[in-house]
């Protein structure tokens, strides 16, 4: 399968009855076939997570936005990269740039540290093995597993390749994945 076309594009809506403007980013990313997979489950988190990321620290914790995200969402054949902020509309266009700033600073630089990593990589381990203990998550697993790749992955295997990766392994993704082109949707009362 040839990987889904990507294209920049922009949205923009209005809609008066809104109190917040809701701010989306959408890139290109590893597909759910894609080795590199598991690095792009850690780079998210790092950039992305709701406490202790770098989005969180730049637009959370000094009160410009009251969500803040960055997700890696794999499909078949196709992955995105998808970044959300929601904010004051007063404070949209700093939020908009101080967003965009950080996740281009984070694909030029590459400059994820080894206590970003692991803590990422904990966490995503914790997760996917609470996830495991619980039918309808297990079941779900199975599912996608057989589904994107036509085989059962063992828990310990997908640990294993997710404790594997390192800063490096996330830098050489960052080359390939420049958070470029990118769709973006703008949307609020006044947008």
């Amino acid at each position: 399968h040839a990987p889904a076309p990507a294209m920049h594009a922009e949205l923009t809506r209005a809609d008066a009855k809104l109190a917040r403007h809701y701010f989306g980013v959408l890139t290109p990313a590893p597909s759910a076939q894609d080795e590199t997979r598991y690095a792009a489950r850690v780079l998210a988190d790092v950039l992305g997570d709701s406490g202790g990321s770098r989005l969180y620290w730049e637009l959370i914790d000094p009160g410009l936005a009251e969500e803040a995200d960055f997700a890696y969402h794999p499909q078949d054949h196709a992955g995105a990269f998808m970044a959300f902020a929601m904010c004051d509309p007063d404070h949209a266009a700093e939020v908009e740039g101080k967003l965009l700033d950080t996740i281009d600073a984070f694909a030029a630089k590459r400059d994820v540290t080894d206590d970003e990593v692991m803590r990422a990589k904990n966490k995503l381990a914790t997760q996917a093995t609470l996830q495991g203990e619980r039918p309808m998550g297990r079941m779900h697993a199975l599912g996608a597993g057989w589904s994107y790749l036509g085989r059962y992955i063992p828990l310990e295997e997908e640990l294993g390749k997710l404790m594997a990766v390192t800063p490096v392994d996330i830098a050489a993704l960052l080359e390939r994945y420049r958070f470029s082109p990118r769709t973006m949707l703008r949307l609020g009362p006044g947008t």
